[in-house]
């Protein structure tokens, strides 16, 4: 009887090995294109959990080349090597949308894809739909990562990407040069929790959320730039005027979390940088956590250069806003505090005890007001410890006399020359502005 079950726990554990060999053996490499799998479609149609699609180096148009979806499968679509920009650039889904003019986007992710599901890159380019025009997202938490997303537009929601109710990870991606009419020209959320890490998002246009705009839940943003991106809105003759709302970034009713960002050379007529709408009460207020960021050289037509805070009850909602830098930021009254950042509240007006009572705290920043010289600091609540020193930003071309493209675009440079947000494709207008001081 003992021996028995030895043999039986030992035939156990020889068919779990056997198993996993398997497992590990199953997994292949899909090469595209060849014979065999054409397109990237076909491709990921044969393809099994845990598979790889390898894309070549070329421009892939057509049918099984756009409108391409995972099929909820646990699978790495990438190009012959993600970490090298040149090879990312060269990998092209053409979407072929902007010429054609039909609807197609690059990919989707609609059918529960998780984490483990990846898009490695590639480059999308002249996609449009109603709904994300380069990648939509609904139900699903992929994670797209090392891709370029340009020149893409949507007639209502993500110009670039659309993310609805799930978690993606957008990691080390560029997306600029996108559009749509409607919300988040760059990058719309609603419903989700989507971390936007590394990335660059520029040049993009919408009426609310020239960047990103995100609705109801969620929204991380850490170390990526944000820069000249525009809300814009259309007269009825269908000509552009620079009205709209939050020109890097729209939040609505949501939590909101940056760190370690730059915000620069956007532009609105509300909250040339960011424009935060709060319906909440007070007893379930929205949480902005801003963290190291850099704010400078955005415009608002109206009111708040950097930000534009508004309330339906008060301003409890903005919790931390620590160890920033908001400088250079101009709207319709100048540039002192209020084109900084401006609270304005249905209610009742900003306190600093009522502010504090609910867990709010603006400290440790620099934040430019309407006279350095005098002894009045911003915002200048007990142990807030903020000052309206000038952060001395310096000229491209100081740290490195070659003035490589990395510079950075200083604050002196946005204000002496003009700066344009545009995109081509289905939005091929450019609007400019002169940053004044």
């Amino acid at each position: 009887m003992e021996k028995e079950e030895k043999m039986k726990k030992t035939l156990i554990l020889s068919l779990i090995m056997v198993i996993g060999l398997v497992g590990m053996v199953s997994a292949q490499d899909l090469l595209v294109p060849t014979s065999r799998y054409p397109t990237i479609q076909a491709a990921i149609d044969a393809a099994v959990e845990g598979d790889t699609v390898i894309v070549a180096d070329g421009t892939y148009t057509g049918d099984g080349n756009r409108d391409i979806s995972f099929k909820g499968k646990a699978i790495t679509v990438r190009s012959t090597n993600p970490n090298d920009p040149a090879v990312v650039a060269a990998t092209i889904i053409d979407c072929n949308a902007a010429e054609r003019w039909y609807y197609a986007t690059g990919f989707i992710f609609n059918n529960g894809e998780d984490s483990n599901s990846i898009l490695d890159g590639l480059t999308i380019i002249n996609g449009y739909n109603d709904e994300g025009g380069g990648i939509y997202c609904y139900d699903s938490s992929p994670t797209i990562k090392n891709c370029i997303i340009k020149d893409c537009g949507a007639r209502g929601y993500g110009g670039g990407i659309y993310c609805g109710h799930g978690s993606p990870t957008i990691k080390n991606c560029i997306i600029k040069d996108c559009g749509t009419r409607g919300y988040g020209g760059g990058i719309y959320s609603d419903g989700s929790q989507p971390k936007i890490i590394n990335c660059a998002i520029n040049n993009n246009k919408g009426s609310y959320g020239g960047g990103i705009y995100s609705d109801g839940y969620r929204l991380t943003i850490i170390n990526c730039t944000i820069s000249g991106n525009m809300a814009v809105s259309y007269s009825k003759g269908g000509r552009l005027r620079s009205y709209g709302r939050g020109g890097g970034i729209y939040s609505y009713s949501n939590r909101l979390i940056l760190n370690n960002c730059i915000l620069t050379g956007n532009l609105a007529g509300y909250g040339g940088s960011i424009y935060i709408y709060d319906v909440r009460s007070k007893r379930n207020p929205i949480v902005l956590n801003l963290t190291n960021c850099t704010i400078a050289g955005n415009r608002a037509d109206k009111q708040g250069g950097g930000i534009y805070y508004f309330d339906t009850w008060d301003w409890t909602g903005a919790r931390a806003i620590n160890n920033n830098i908001l400088w250079g930021n101009s709207d319709s009254s100048g540039t002192g505090q209020n084109a900084q950042i401006v609270f304005e509240a249905s209610r009742n007006p900003f306190f600093c005890e009522d502010f504090e009572q609910f867990g709010g705290k603006i400290a440790y920043n620099s934040i430019q007001d309407d006279d350095p010289n005098d002894a009045n600091l911003p915002f200048d609540c007990p142990d807030s410890h903020n000052i309206d020193d000038d952060p001395q930003f310096v000229e491209p071309g100081y740290w490195d006399p070659n003035g490589t493209p990395d510079d950075v675009i200083t604050l002196a440079t946005l204000l002496s020359k003009s700066v344009c947000a545009g995109t081509k494709g289905f939005f091929v207008k450019t609007i400019c502005f002169v940053a004044t001081s």
